[in-house]
């Protein structure tokens, strides 16, 4: 039960004999001696991981896969790990990366693979007898896990009895609530208990805190005596992390174990520890107090030195990196000499090593237990019916995706069925005289055949929702709190019954609308085969998304498995026509059984049944044996779903004993002898390799604020004959006043305003190194784009903003203005650091003159950010922080005299920080103006800045040097408390945040602090910059009279303006505002819809009459962007073979299938391949997504910087693609083309190839307009694949076109590209080919069949031509929209 693993019967009878005497209770305590990990084999380093998933699988089957950052997959190894963990304590352990994951790993059990030697023991060796080991250990990971559609207390009750045992019933349920209550109040939830869970909730801020202290309740539902939770506050602002601590300090309390890991955590989150453990290369090198930290390691033994205005946090970890060496010493000492040192210390707890062998985390012991529980039968089944429950409730609360499910089968369905309407109508003869299908015929064969394939592929439309429960179940077995049989059953019963209903709607839908029967039995056969189908395709979708995992994945494979499924499935290729050994394989496709049962079915009627069955190769089959056929697919679906589910085996297996003549395993305190027992290299530079350069180049530099950092000469030769800019010896002075910035919410016919920024007033002089302090929200990144000129589209701009005391050119471009790095890293991922600094050189020259000056620029650039050992690396092998400085070089390259930067700090490590503050102090100092956005720095970074600007909720609230700002908010009539603060930024950003109270209790809202700081000497000293000498005037109103402050002067001109006081003065200006619906400038209407709003603004852009100079530059650039995309598409060669091999098999395969297709019988299938051909080059464009994502999400950064207009990139970026596009095409006809034996006059053949290739022209325009638009690439994905087989469908071969109803005949046709390639190529090939059609009315009646009488083939091929100038049209359009949207720093994709 669950109330022995939370109470001390598990306790050694030596502990309870010491808390019987003490008098004090007895508590857990986890014993860790001389662990040690290594991988058991060697991992495959990035490029041996990229070449083998390139080349094994050819780069096209898994395109996401292949295009996702690889992680730096390198050995990780654990040498000797000694701590103590004791109850009732907050433990914190730190380390790399890889060290905390594997020491995690081996603690929470969930290390499967590699060898291990130590013990790990909880108060003692009982432990390993229990056959509840999950419930003794909980693990929390970094990904919080969650189940959109359900609420927060619903997620929570369901875990508390999957975890809490007893035997059902109203005590068991009482117990159920009450520690439901319990956990809730443990962890703060109560305000958002009842909240729902977005699909794609915001994991910043205060919903994120929410999620993440979630995830941590779900976890100890149990209440276990140990909790290891893994990075619980990264990516947090200090103050939210200190609340994420204190509920972990709570559960401390109650004398469980907590053991979390951490990155770089706040100086209050330090503080908040009971206990540390720092590990550097798999060595402990300290385990204490953190109080103990600084007495320890300045201690004379270890020689450190706490310099002042560093904190004890990044003093610890640059200890542990290396980068922090011994006042007495010139290097570090290894990690194996520092644990030495500190187990002989008067700091050091003595480690009690448990009296076994084998310890309770021994590869016995998981070995044996695996993750089943031996659980009682009534706890095993309430397991199972909660699973269950919560399975339904999830599929009944999200009504999006039922919603979803619904509406797409029936709106699909009416659809299908108005184009097939009555085309069932019961006939005598399938076939006319020539042996030719009646038009109604073919239209039914290719609806039963669209049932088919729909129902099969219907339920990978949910293949992301299956993923994610399929993650939280794998999840939830190694907590051992999930079987594979409740997650089949859960599963199995809640998917099951609405994938029936949606088939059900679809298949009644489409069988009254196009008649395809007329009795009952009828319609039971057609909806039950059709649901069974479904069946079918949803256990696929469940064995891909198990075997794959990831979306993106599972959807690639699922169109490799519908390629083959639909070309063996009898439609479009009869069977009969194909190879025989392809026939034969067509056996084991369900689709194929499928579609036969139903043609047997609706033709066995026919005068003619057995003539039309045979030509699709279905004959002597009876329609009701598809039942027992498809009964057995759906069982060996289910079997190997079980297969892929269960659990695999333990491969973590205990080091072996050492053979005679070798040294004994020992970990004794002989170092030597540690070393070699773990095949420890005694070369120092196992250690110094990742930390000689950094100690070496960065802590020289940290606090060197007056002279030049790097003692040389690095300015930049930039003159204004190279680059055009204007020539300044020193940056200019942004001045900026009441600034005021609404914009429109991002949801397309949305009028919602959101106001980002309130009457924000600063300076940012030259010389000095800026900053702008604020949380999450607050408006730091739109101020930023702001002064960059960078306004989002439909937005309100009030106020002003100079240079130098001049007012802003919108004329000028952004990049002329200043150098502006966002928050995004986008570069073109297969250029090297080297090449992208060159072309981003390039781009901003107005002629070749600054050839001159590139190598020395680009040089010098990569000096200071200290680039130059990766200049030949591709940007994708690059880790954040090298991102991050890459984009940095890219911006300051050509010298600007001004710099903006969003969140460089942001997500990198220690040493990129340093590197980058070195670099914007080399800045400064050559009189540059370089402002940085900044989220959570530490106290050596803040005190590097001069000035800072604290935002809270778009106002500001102190604008002033560094230096004066904690003692502003000390002093005021607040009474803030700095006391329990050893980092000022914290401070400022939890006051700016309302995260601490003031003297007397009360949390300050931002408008209170605005009005304090507007009456403050700091902001008089602003007014004078600003030319303001009024300072008579006192305000009516005054906020801070109960703090007893008399109200200093205010500036008249600010008191008089109608943004002066308050939210209602923001809404009454906008209110003004709004009913103007013409919008110049900066300013916006707010009447018209956000996407009229952008057409509007790309017309402006569009019709703008270019200068001879502008075209001559537009000349001069386009010839960098044309041999910059060829040079990205060469380094991409992976992709560039892979798309050859990837057509070049696809030809081979439809070739193999066909077989020779030139003769009479094989007519039919060679028109079927002008079509799927076509269709399938369409699809074949998603290998080129990633690649052609990338180059999007550039073009919008380049678009924004003024670099280069819309026009430019529609004219050039593309070629270099279009070409690999053409070959792709030609390779394809023409393996095609020989294979099955066509035609070969060169007239015939080259027109075939030629109207081949225009149909990929085609295909990949549209892709570039699905790209512009969609929000992701999921919605890339459906988007492609959706209009491809839009085209097919009106292609002719699906609904035939003197079918449709009448005013869709005229036109719909006209609009697929697969119908002008298919006619064309038709008509090239078999108009003069007597041995194929040797009759001419043969051939006349298979246009008439089509509707493709009339036309000739070069007709088609114009129509093609005019698809192309159309989509190509369309292209530059959207190209330009979604550049117009991106203004302003908003994104249309989420991911």
């Amino acid at each position: 039960m669950a109330e022995e693993v939370v109470s001390n019967a598990m306790l050694p009878p030596e502990m309870m004999a010491k808390s019987e005497e003490s008098g004090q209770p007895a508590r857990y305590e986890l014993h860790v001696h001389n662990l040690s990990y290594q991988p058991s084999k060697r991992m495959l380093n990035r490029d041996e991981i990229n070449s083998w998933i390139n080349w094994a699988r050819m780069g096209w089957l898994l395109p996401s896969l292949k295009e996702e950052k690889m992680d730096n997959f390198h050995e990780s190894f654990l040498y000797r790990v000694n701590f103590t963990a004791h109850g009732g304590e907050l433990t914190g352990v730190f380390g790399s990366r890889h060290e905390r994951r594997e020491l995690v790993s081996l603690l929470c059990g969930r290390q499967r693979s590699g060898l291990f030697d130590g013990n790990i023991a909880l108060s003692g060796p009982d432990l390993a007898e229990s056959h509840y080991y999950y419930d003794y250990v909980a693990y929390v990971q970094t990904k919080n896990l969650y189940i959109p559609g359900l609420t927060y207390y619903d997620m929570l009750r369901y875990s508390v009895e999957l975890r809490l045992r007893g035997k059902p019933g109203s005590t068991w349920r009482q117990q159920v609530d009450d520690r439901t209550e319990e956990i809730i109040s443990i962890m703060n939830l109560q305000k958002c208990r009842n909240r729902k869970i977005e699909e794609y909730p915001d994991l910043r801020g205060e919903v994120g805190s929410d999620l993440r202290r979630l995830s941590i309740a779900l976890e100890i539902a149990g209440l276990p005596p140990v909790i290891v939770i893994e990075d619980p506050t990264t990516g947090f602002d200090p103050a939210v992390a200190v609340s994420i601590l204190s509920c972990l300090q709570t559960l401390a309390a109650r004398g469980h174990i907590v053991i979390c890991s951490f990155g770089r955590p706040s100086t209050p989150e330090l503080e908040m520890l009971d206990r540390v453990v720092l590990m550097s290369v798999g060595f402990t090198i300290f385990s204490s107090s953190p109080k103990q930290l600084q007495p320890y390691f300045c201690s004379p033994a270890m020689g450190y030195e706490l310099k002042q205005g560093v904190e004890l946090v990044d003093f610890m970890l640059d200890i542990s990196t290396g980068t922090e060496r011994p006042t007495t010493q010139r290097t570090a000492d290894l990690p194996v000499i520092m644990q030495e040192k500190f187990e002989g210390s008067e700091y050091s707890e003595s480690v009690i090593v448990p009296p076994i062998a084998v310890s309770a985390f021994s590869w016995e012991f998981f070995f044996l237990l695996g993750y089943a529980h031996f659980d009682s039968l009534p706890h095993i089944w309430s397991r199972l019916v909660t699973v269950i429950k919560r399975a339904f409730m999830t599929k009944f609360k999200d009504v999006d995706a039922i919603r979803t499910g619904l509406g797409g089968a029936t709106v699909l369905a009416i659809i299908v069925g108005y184009l097939q309407l009555n085309t069932g109508t019961q006939n005598k003869y399938a076939m006319n005289l020539i042996q030719l299908t009646y038009p109604q015929t073919a239209n039914v064969c290719a609806l039963l055949f669209f049932s088919t394939i729909f129902s099969w592929a219907f339920p990978f439309l949910n293949a992301h929702v299956i993923c994610q429960k399929l993650q939280l179940y794998r999840y939830e077995r190694q907590s051992g709190i999930c079987t594979t049989f409740a997650f089949a059953m859960g599963s199995l019963l809640s998917e099951v019954p609405f994938n029936i209903v949606y088939m059900w709607i679809f298949a009644t839908i489409i069988f009254f609308m196009a008649d395809l029967g007329q009795t009952g039995p009828d319609y039971v056969f057609y909806v039950t085969t059709v649901g069974m189908n479904s069946l079918v395709g949803l256990g696929s979708v469940f064995m891909l998304s198990s075997i794959l995992r990831k979306e993106l994945i599972v959807r690639d494979f699922f169109l490799l498995t519908v390629t083959l499924a639909c070309l063996l499935s009898g439609f479009p290729f009869q069977l009969p026509q194909i190879r025989g050994y392809m026939a034969d394989a067509s056996s084991v496709n369900p689709l194929r059984w499928t579609f036969e049962g139903l043609m047997s079915w609706r033709f066995h009627n026919y005068e003619d049944a057995t003539t039309i069955l045979k030509t699709y190769g279905f004959e002597d089959f009876q329609h009701n044996h598809v039942y027992a056929i498809l009964g057995r697919f759906i069982a060996v679906s289910a079997a190997i779903n079980l297969m892929f589910l269960v659990r695999g085996p333990n491969l973590l297996r205990r080091k072996p004993a050492p053979v005679a003549g070798q040294r004994a395993h020992s970990m004794s305190r002989d170092s030597t002898a540690s070393v070699d027992a773990m095949n420890v290299p005694a070369d120092p530079e196992v250690f110094r390799r990742r930390s000689t350069r950094q100690s070496e180049s960065v802590k020289p530099i940290l606090f060197m604020r007056e002279s030049s950092v790097t003692g040389r000469n690095s300015k930049l030769s930039i003159n204004l004959s190279q680059v055009g800019e204007e020539n300044m010896d020193r940056g200019p002075t942004v001045l900026f006043k009441e600034l005021t910035y609404v914009v429109r919410d991002r949801t397309p016919f949305s009028k919602k305003k959101n106001v980002v920024l309130n009457r924000v007033s600063g300076l940012f002089d030259w010389g000095k190194l800026s900053m702008i302090l604020g949380g999450a929200q607050s408006g730091k990144s739109s101020l930023l784009h702001v002064l960059a000129g960078d306004i989002a589209v439909g937005s309100y701009l009030h106020g002003r903003i100079t240079f130098n005391g001049r007012e802003l050119n919108p004329q000028q471009p952004a990049w002329q203005r200043c150098g502006f790095v966002t928050s995004q890293n986008d570069h073109l991922r297969d250029l090297t650091v080297r090449q992208n600094i060159e072309f981003a050189m390039k781009l901003r020259m107005y002629n070749r003159l600054g050839f001159a000056v590139l190598q020395e620029n680009v040089a010098k650039t990569a000096e200071i950010l200290n680039l130059v050992e990766l200049m030949d690396r591709k940007a994708k092998t690059l880790n954040p922080g090298e991102m991050k400085r890459l984009a940095i070089a890219e911006e300051m390259v050509h010298g600007p005299k001004l710099l903006l930067m969003d969140e460089p700090l942001t997500g990198v490590s220690q040493y990129e920080a340093s590197v980058m503050m070195m670099c914007f102090r080399e800045m400064v100092n050559q009189d540059r103006t370089v402002v940085a956005s900044v989220h959570q720095p530490s106290a050596e970074i803040f005190k590097l800045f001069d000035t800072v600007l604290l935002l809270s909720h778009g106002r500001a609230v102190y604008f002033g040097p560094v230096s004066n700002a904690a003692n502003f908010f000390v002093l005021s009539p607040f009474g803030y408390d700095l006391s329990n603060y050893t980092n000022p930024a914290d401070f400022l950003a939890d006051i700016a945040g309302g995260f601490i109270s003031d003297s007397k209790g009360d949390f300050i809202e931002a408008p209170l602090l605005e009005n304090y700081y507007l009456q403050s000497e700091n902001f008089n000293r602003l007014r004078l910059r600003f030319g303001d000498n009024n300072t008579n005037h006192v305000p009516e109103v005054n906020p801070m009279a109960k703090y007893g402050r008399a109200p200093a002067a205010r500036d008249s001109d600010m008191e008089g303006s109608n943004m002066a006081s308050s939210n209602a003065s923001i809404e009454i200006a906008v209110g003004e505002f709004a009913g103007d619906d013409r919008g110049t400038g900066s300013g916006a209407p707010f009447l018209l819809p956000l996407p009229l709003l952008g057409w509007r603004a790309v017309l402006e852009d569009t019709f703008k009459r270019p200068s001879l100079s502008m075209l001559q530059l537009w000349l001069f650039k386009g010839q960098i962007l044309m041999h910059r995309s060829l040079l990205s598409l060469a380094q991409r060669y992976e992709l560039v073979a892979s798309s050859v091999v990837a057509h070049t098999l696809l030809g081979c395969l439809f070739g193999w299938i066909m077989g020779p297709s030139s003769t009479t019988a094989g007519v039919y299938n060679t028109t079927s391949f002008f079509a799927v051909g076509s269709l399938f080059l369409i699809l074949f464009n998603l290998i080129f997504v990633f690649f052609m994502y990338n180059n999007h999400q550039v073009f919008l950064k380049e678009y924004t910087r003024g670099l280069y207009p819309n026009f430019l990139k529609w004219v050039v970026l593309d070629w270099p693609l279009y070409t690999l596009r053409f070959i792709n095409a030609i390779l394809f006809t023409v393996v095609v083309w020989s294979l099955t034996d066509q035609p070969t006059r060169s007239e015939v053949q080259g027109f075939a190839v030629l109207s081949f290739m225009f149909m990929v022209w085609v295909s990949s325009l549209l892709t570039e307009i699905v790209v512009s638009l969609a929000e992701d690439r999921r919605s890339v994905y459906l988007g492609i694949t959706s209009l491809g087989f839009t085209n097919f469908c009106f292609s002719g071969l699906f609904v035939k076109a003197q079918t449709l109803p009448h005013w869709m005949r005229p036109w719909v046709p006209s609009l697929s590209m697969i119908r002008w390639n298919m006619q064309g190529v038709f008509i090239d090939a078999f108009q003069d080919n007597a041995r194929a059609i040797p009759a001419k009315v043969v051939f006349t009646g298979i246009l008439n069949l089509f509707g493709w009488g009339g036309k000739t083939m070069w007709y088609c091929f114009y129509m093609l031509l005019a698809n192309i100038l159309v989509y190509k049209v369309v292209s530059f359009w959207t190209s330009g929209f979604s550049a117009v949207m991106r203004r302003g720093g908003r994104r249309l994709e989420k991911d």
